[in-house]
């Protein structure tokens, strides 16, 4: 929650920039942001991520932002594919994704769909575990030592949903969820073969009982390679990581899974 002295600042500045809000450099792009988050990002945020979406979503094609936030790479995602492209955000912390929806709309993007959705292995009902931090990026279906209050959120997995073009890039950072969402989207990524980009979280993993290794033999089993920085992860160096979480991509070794 914003302090009682600082909701007053932020209004007075979104009111004298016409609601427009706050002009953003990122690794030379250019956002908007709501003043109160607009210094969120430092300008060089990730530079190897924004790199490998930019290589990979597709123009005219339907891409997924997993865990969206408060939309900083939706908005990059929606302009890499173009007017004929879509982005799917799915942001579950509803807090969080009220911030989403404005950023989407102070950049303009008819392109985007905002959905409150968690992703998993299935679909139903599920506790999203809460930091109730502001725009907390931490919050998780897994339970963690930081979590305050309980989220009911409906849950659902990729190969559940009617896309109508192909994806050709997925992003996930979902605080060690990311083992269930990739086998809900079993289906999609054998057929559409879409990059990924992967934030692992072992220690979110942990506490539900799963580990990254697990995720490691999922892609390689997908005839997917998983790398970091472009340098390729062995399964023991993955299997070693058991705190700090970390990114990664896949990339498809072949356009079609072998059968």
């Amino acid at each position: 929650m914003l302090s009682f002295g600082k909701r007053p600042f932020y209004a007075a500045v979104d009111g004298a920039l016409l609601g427009r809000g706050m002009r953003r450099q990122v690794n030379g792009e250019q956002v908007r942001m709501a003043p109160r988050w607009a210094r969120y990002y430092p300008c060089d945020y990730e530079p190897v991520k924004q790199r490998f979406l930019r290589e990979h979503c597709r123009r005219g094609s339907t891409v997924l932002d997993i865990g969206a936030h408060i939309g900083l790479y939706t908005v990059l995602m929606a302009r890499y594919v173009g007017e004929d492209g879509h982005v799917l955000a799915f942001e579950p912390t509803p807090a969080t994704r009220r911030h989403l929806r404005r950023t989407v709309r102070l950049n303009r993007l008819p392109n985007v769909e905002v959905r409150g959705e968690a992703i998993s292995g299935t679909k139903g009902d599920a506790w999203l575990y809460d930091t109730r931090d502001p725009v907390s990026n931490a919050n998780s279906l897994a339970p963690i030592h930081r979590t305050r209050s309980q989220v009911p959120v409906r849950t659902v997995f990729l190969d559940d949903l009617a896309l109508a073009n192909p994806v050709s890039c997925i992003k996930m950072d979902i605080e060690g969820a990311e083992l269930d969402a990739l086998r809900g989207a079993k289906a999609l990524m054998e057929r559409d073969r879409p990059a990924l980009t992967i934030e692992i979280h072992p220690v979110q993993l942990a506490v539900a009982g799963k580990e990254a290794v697990e995720i490691w033999d999922f892609l390689h089993a997908m005839d997917y390679v998983l790398m970091e920085d472009s340098r390729r992860l062995s399964r023991e160096e993955v299997g070693s990581r058991r705190s700090e979480c970390y990114e990664t991509q896949a990339i498809a070794v072949s356009s079609a899974r072998p059968r």
